[in-house]
């Protein structure tokens, strides 16, 4: 996820089989892999996993879940980006190192492009020299990022694989904080922040409670130093 953002797309759409493609000739030229640059728009793609999101943040509130749904997030299969994932931009960059939101990913990243910084990015066995970077609180829209450096040797953590955005019934979702560490509470630290569609935001801390289900996570209510345990309806991994 980056900071901020001011890329725009590159590249050409071409029809296919009846889905339009968006091609970029300078990932092509680089990698000569097709597959990489493929994006759906019209019909879909059956490989990969993503839960969709459209409709969590700022919606109508949801009914308090009975299980949080997990996601092993993965951008790329083997045809290319997958089904419901927007390809936003495609830009040059380099990953110095393993990702700090997304620790848990041997094949997640922490990445420069331009002026940017994103993380998590995610690399595929199914595509050289590209990454897919997640939009802030968006997983359904991706910067593709053409590197221009080998990625380094993976870090293999060996725990179990933890969230780095989830969702929350009330509309709100929250992404882990991968640049700084803020103000602890009640002894636990601020482990990142979460938005609503409206512009409302707060911050929650301490771990992800995956020994639940669903899923709980403790929050700080907007203007309070009060914690609220929260029940997670949706989580990306």
């Amino acid at each position: 996820m980056p900071e901020y953002e001011d890329s725009v797309h590159t590249g050409d759409d071409r029809a296919l089989g009846g889905v339009t493609l968006h091609v970029s000739r300078r990932i092509l030229r680089a990698c000569g892999v097709v597959s990489v640059v493929l994006i759906v728009t019209g019909a879909a793609f059956a490989a990969g996993r993503l839960t969709s999101v459209s409709g969590r943040r700022g919606g109508a509130p949801t009914p308090a879940p009975t299980a949080t749904v997990v996601t092993v997030y993965e951008p790329i299969g083997p045809s290319g980006v997958v089904a419901g994932v927007t390809v936003t931009s495609i830009v040059s960059g380099w990953c110095w190192e393993t990702s700090v939101a997304a620790s848990s990913r041997a094949d997640a990243w922490r990445c420069s492009a331009g002026n940017l910084l994103w993380d998590p990015c995610f690399s595929s066995e199914h595509a050289a020299m590209v990454v897919a970077c997640p939009h802030n609180y968006d997983p359904e829209r991706v910067t593709l990022i053409d590197l221009t450096r080998s990625l380094p040797a993976p870090v293999v953590s060996g725990l179990p694989l933890t969230p780095w955005m989830f969702c929350l019934p009330g509309g709100a979702c929250c992404e882990v904080n991968s640049s700084m560490v803020g103000p602890s509470l009640d002894g636990l630290r601020n482990s990142g922040e979460c938005s609503t569609m409206g512009g409302s935001s707060f911050l929650w801390y301490g771990s992800v409670h995956q020994n639940t289900n669903p899923w709980t996570v403790m929050i700080g209510e907007p203007n309070s130093r009060k914690l609220v345990s929260e029940r997670v309806s949706a989580a990306w991994e």
